[in-house]
């Protein structure tokens, strides 16, 4: 009985590729062992390529280090006992009797933890006397008090009362006095969820030239309640071009715009 091969008549002419075949074995063998050796190759491209990105890391993170050490300055200086988060209120003084306290009945409406009724500040012709009611255990430096002048910011020793976690202070902008409000324990500091930052371009930092004033000049400086401060300047010229808009800065003390 014959069996027909599916493959066709047999062509016994046909060279047999025995040499062919051999080679072929021999090549896969070699990639098998090599693959199987492959897993050193990871290693050694790390190795050779660890000194470039170290070189390369340290020259793009020394300025974004340096950036981020200024952010978390000023989260911290937010964060801090009398920073701008314990800001609890800014009141401007009428003329005569202000009263001050919890209550909401008061010209100056303190937080919570205060008397309903605190006691009152007079304002008159520039002269800011506080008198607190009985019993309100304020401090000034330490020391317990009961009525006093108040001594705005601009002044060599300004005047802060404290009474618990609240603080106290006259502040002076142009003709206007105003009592500023902190509490070292308002909600806004206790849950601050932090900041959110643009991405830093190191294209933005400016080299600036110095080119002072003959003597010191009066400068006006706008702040964000839109109030005019004149300040000294020395001057400060940048002549740096920033997307192709000339840059020109003035130099004044840090607390110049403060509110």
């Amino acid at each position: 009985m014959r069996v027909k091969s599916s493959h066709g008549p047999r062509n016994d002419s046909a060279p047999v590729a025995h040499t062919d075949y051999g080679h072929y074995h021999a090549w896969l063998m070699l990639n098998i062992n090599f693959l199987r050796q492959s897993r050193l190759i990871p290693c050694i491209f790390v190795f050779l390529i660890t000194p470039f990105l170290s070189a390369t890391s340290f020259s793009q993170t020394s300025f974004d280090k340096e950036i981020d050490a200024w952010r978390q300055s000023r989260i911290a200086e937010l964060k801090s006992d009398d920073g701008w988060l314990t800001l609890a209120g800014l009141f401007w003084l009428k003329e005569g009797i202000n009263t001050l306290g919890s209550g909401k009945s008061n010209d100056i409406e303190m937080p919570r933890s205060a008397p309903e009724k605190m006691g009152e500040i007079t304002f008159n012709g520039g002269k800011v006397v506080l008198s607190l009611a009985d019993k309100v255990p304020a401090t000034v430096q330490g020391q317990p008090v009961s009525s006093l002048e108040l001594r705005p910011d601009t002044d060599a020793h300004p005047t802060l009362v404290r009474l618990g976690s609240l603080s106290i202070a006259l502040i002076k902008r142009g003709d206007r006095f105003g009592i500023r409000v902190k509490d070292s324990e308002s909600k806004v500091r206790r849950e601050f969820p932090g900041l959110t930052w643009f991405p830093a371009s190191e294209a933005y930092r400016i080299s600036a030239q110095f080119e002072p004033y003959p003597a010191l000049k009066e400068v006006a400086i706008p702040n964000v309640l839109g109030v005019q401060s004149e300040r000294p300047s020395p001057r400060f010229h940048s002549g740096t071009q920033i997307d192709d808009v000339e840059t020109r800065h003035i130099l004044t003390r840090p607390d110049c715009c403060e509110v």
